[in-house]
Order: C-alpha cells, then sequence, then structure tokens
C-alpha cells in the first residue's frame, strides 16, 4: 500500500513538473517571439523611416548599437556577478570585435536593402560559419552540404529581381549583408572555441562581450561627429527616443529568453522558435511596412526556411542519416 501511495505520489509529481515545464516554455518561446517581432519593426521604422518635415533618415549607426549593446549588457551584470569570470578578458575583446562589425554592417545594410533581404541574408548565417570551421579542421556531413545548396538556392532566387533601374543602391547593401556574414562567421567558431577551453557562463559572455562593444561604440562616437549629431537628430525628433529605448530593451529581453529556452529545454526547441520567428519577421515587414515580395521570392524564402527547420534538429537529424545508412551515431563531443 505505501509503494502504490509513494507511485502515485511520483506520478503525481512528474504529471505537475512536465505542466511547469510546458507553462514556462510558452512564456519563453511567446518572449522570443514578442521581443524579436517588436525588435525587428522598430529596427525597420528607425532606420528606414524618414521623420519631420525634411524627410530625415536615422543612419547613425553607431549610436543605435551603442543603445542595444548597454541594455544587453546591462541585462546580464546580476547573473554575471553570481560566479567568478574564468576566462582571459581579452578573449571577449576579440569576441566583441567581429560580433560587433557583423551588427554594424547588418545594420548600414537597411539603408539599401529593404528588410525582408536584411532578414533572409542573416538567416544564412550557417554558411560561413561552416565555411570557417572547414578552414579550420572541421568535418561536416555530405547532407549538411546538401542543405547549404538548397539555402544558396533559395537565397539566389529570392534575390533574383527583374532590372527595374531602380536597385542600384541595393549592390552597396548586399555587400554590407555579405561583410556582416564574414564577420558571423569568424564569430561562431571562436566562440565555440572559448566555450570549449575556459567554459564562461552564459552572462560573462553577454556581459563582457557587450562591455567591449560599448566601449568600442564610445571610442568611435567621440572620435566621430556621429555622437553629436545623433544626440542632435533625437532632438529634432523626440518620437524616435522611445522607439531605440524599446528596440534595445527587446534586443536584451529576446536574448535572454533564447538562453532560458536552450537552459531548461534544449537547442533543438530554442533553433525552431528562433528559425520560424525570423519568417513571421519577413511576413510582418510585407504586411506592415508593404515591402511585397514576388512570387518566385516566396519560394526563395520557403527553400531557405525548410533548409534551416531542416538543420535545427542537429543531432536528431544526425541520428536519423546514421540509421538510415546503418552507421553508428558518434559519442557526443565527437567530430563528425
Amino acid at each position: 500500500w505505501d509503494l502504490k501511495m509513494e507511485k502515485g505520489h511520483n506520478a503525481a509529481a512528474d504529471e505537475k513538473l512536465r505542466i511547469s515545464k510546458t507553462f514556462l516554455g510558452l512564456i519563453y518561446i511567446s518572449g522570443i517571439y514578442i521581443c524579436y517581432l517588436v525588435y525587428g519593426i522598430l529596427q525597420e521604422r528607425i532606420m528606414r523611416t524618414p521623420f519631420g518635415e525634411d524627410k530625415e533618415k536615422f543612419t547613425f549607426t553607431l549610436f543605435l548599437l551603442f543603445c542595444q549593446c548597454l541594455a544587453s549588457a546591462l541585462s546580464s551584470v546580476y547573473g554575471a556577478s553570481k560566479t567568478p569570470n574564468q576566462t582571459p578578458i581579452y578573449k571577449y575583446g576579440i569576441f566583441a570585435t567581429t560580433y560587433l562589425a557583423a551588427m554594424y554592417f547588418s545594420n548600414v545594410a537597411l539603408a539599401y536593402i529593404d528588410y525582408p533581404t536584411q532578414v533572409l541574408g542573416k538567416s544564412c548565417k550557417p554558411i560561413p560559419v561552416m565555411i570557417i570551421s572547414t578552414l579550420m579542421g572541421r568535418r561536416y556531413p555530405w547532407y549538411k552540404w546538401l542543405l547549404v545548396l538548397m539555402i544558396v538556392g533559395g537565397i539566389s532566387m529570392f534575390f533574383f529581381k527583374p532590372s527595374d533601374g531602380g536597385q542600384g543602391n541595393s549592390t552597396i547593401g548586399i555587400v554590407c549583408l555579405l561583410l556582416s556574414l564574414a564577420c558571423d562567421g569568424f564569430t561562431g567558431p571562436f566562440q565555440d572555441r572559448v566555450f570549449k577551453m575556459y567554459k564562461p557562463s552564459t552572462n560573462h559572455m553577454i556581459v563582457y562581450s557587450n562591455l567591449f562593444a560599448v566601449g568600442y561604440c564610445l571610442f568611435g562616437l567621440v572620435l566621430t561627429p556621429e555622437g553629436y549629431e545623433a544626440i542632435s537628430f533625437c532632438q529634432r525628433h523626440p518620437e524616435i527616443i522611445s522607439d531605440i529605448f524599446l528596440f534595445s530593451v527587446c534586443g536584451a529581453a529576446g536574448q535572454q529568453f533564447i538562453y532560458l529556452t536552450i537552459q531548461t529545454f534544449n537547442s533543438l526547441v530554442c533553433s525552431i522558435a528562433t528559425t520560424t520567428r525570423k519568417f513571421f519577421t519577413i511576413l510582418i515587414s510585407v504586411l506592415w511596412f508593404g515591402n511585397a515580395l514576388l512570387p518566385h521570392q516566396w519560394v526563395g524564402v520557403s527553400l531557405v526556411f525548410i533548409g534551416l527547420g531542416i538543420d535545427s534538429f542537429g543531432s536528431h537529424l544526425d541520428e536519423f542519416v546514421n540509421k538510415m545508412l546503418g552507421k553508428p551515431t558518434p559519442a557526443k563531443g565527437e567530430k563528425v
């Protein structure tokens, strides 16, 4: 009788834990969606919307990144203070250099290309990461490269537009996007190496890398007229201040929701959430800002996100393919 009571009590406790975990999952994933969808709307509004009677545009990327990185650093100060940092500080400085450069070129690109193009381009970050990792000695299975070809094909379809005589400047935007992806390609493998060697906490990585980024931005704002010009712009158009504040807060909060999702569930759940939210970001941009896409561009978008969605299954996909081919699944941590 006591054994039955104990089993019943354990079953009830397990069910309560499952419901609690599901509830947390809904909160975290909803947080990712809400924060980054609002983040995307505000980013496009800040960087592409004309302000005032003179139709001025906000072009002060360094100032915007300063606010964003400062908010991200502050969001993790409390968590980082709980444990000592074991990673050499200069490592965070190196990481912050390419991390900031990737964000800088991505924001500059918005002055020349529409937001769906920027989101789709940045969604392809796994491609340069795979290429740089391969050059550093890591090997990937053949089907990973097949997914890359699928994503590249989708991007090619998306970028193919009949010439309308007004797309000259978009070349600059695409170049900036490629530079941003190249920086991402170096950032990812370097971050993986730091995590493997020193095992820093997520909060330490967020705080120190963003503090370095804040320092770099501040250095640039002091040495160039951009800091003064950005403040003058905000004084002329005070309505943008709330947008910049909310944009920075949403970026920092979204980052926290991502790490909470990974800690509570796994990277697969997080990857699916972040990949699907990018698709909805494009959809909102089309509906909200009128960035209409041609039919073949929607096919290209679908190919990209199908490829990214399949790749999101990570180790689960590896296990499935190995089982189909009759190969043993590599042990955890073993290079494929």
